[in-house]
This record gives structure tokens, sequence and C-alpha cells, in this order.
């Protein structure tokens, strides 16, 4: 079942990603054998970053919990450094900019679900209970925030601190964790 819960989860977040990325490049007009083939790259990236993680975990690295922790270095480093990468070689993008500036933070709200799902796999023995909100993660904070960050961010011009700080709130709290 919780297999399944962690599954079912990224497929819903690879669909809002695909659909995100989707409505901007319908936004900036671009054709639809483009689109095709951007979103193709993407399910490929995704797949590639599955089968990484599939490896990871079959392999057993992650259930040594001697020091320097496994999770982190092999699952979160990798992520933050692709990301960082795309980010800033896209900087620029009009795609990325046709996305609207809250859509990212709502998106966040992830975060919450993957808490109580770092719970449960805890429970299970699977998960170390420091890396629960029972332990030092309080990244349901930041998922149960952000549906209420996107509101004020409509609702207040110039609310790009808002979101930068915290956008960096989390990052601290990811990093602690």
């Amino acid at each position: 079942m919780l297999e399944t819960a962690w599954g079912f989860l990224f497929t819903i977040l690879l669909g809002i990603i695909l659909w995100g990325y989707n409505s901007a490049m319908k936004k900036i007009n671009i054709d639809k054998k483009t689109r095709l083939k951007r979103l193709g790259l993407i399910l490929s990236v995704a797949s590639l970053w599955l089968l990484y993680v599939f490896a990871v975990v079959q392999s057993g690295i992650l259930s040594d919990a001697s020091m320097p922790p496994k999770f982190p270095l092999l699952i979160i480093a990798p992520l933050f450094i692709f990301t960082g990468i795309f980010l800033f070689r896209k900087r620029n993008s009009t795609i990325l900019h046709a996305i609207p500036s809250g859509l990212p933070i709502a998106y966040q709200s992830f975060r919450a679900v993957i808490e109580v799902l770092f719970y449960f796999t805890f429970l299970k023995g699977l998960f170390p209970e420091v890396a629960t909100f029972s332990g030092y993660n309080y990244d349901i904070l930041l998922g149960l925030s952000a549906p209420v960050v996107v509101y004020f961010s409509y609702k207040k011009a110039n609310s790009e601190k808002l979101l930068i700080a915290w956008n960096i709130l989390g990052l601290l709290i990811v990093a602690i964790a």
C-alpha cells in the first residue's frame, strides 16, 4: 500500500509538471509537435530518474546508516544539482517566464503529503525517525503554508520578496532535515 502511495504521488506530481509546462508552451504559441517532443523529453528524464532511484534502493546502500548519510547524498543532492543547473541554464527561457510565479509555490504543497508518507515509511521501519516531522523535518509546515503563500502572493502587489523568502526558508528546512 505504501509503495502504491509513493507511486501515485510521483505520478500526480509529474502530471502537474507536464501540465504546467505544456500550458506555458501553449501560452507562448509553441507548436504541438515541438510541445510533444519537449514533453517526451521530460518523461524520459523522469523515467531515468526513477530507474536511478530504483537502482540505488535495490543496491541496499540506503540501509547503511553510517556517515556520510546516503539518502541526502544519493537522492537529494543530485536532484538539487540537476534543478539548479537546469534553472540556471534556462533562466531566460520564455517558457519558464510564462509559468505563473505562484504555480511552483502551490506545487510545493506536496511537501505535506511527502511528510505523511515519510512518517508511514518510518513506521514500517524503512526510514529514520529524525527525517520525519516527529524528528527534525518540518517540511510539513511548508507544504501546509504553500497555498497560503500563493494566495498572498496573488493578493499583494510586489510579492516577489515574499516568494523568495519562503523558498529560502524551504531550502533551509530541507538542509536541516
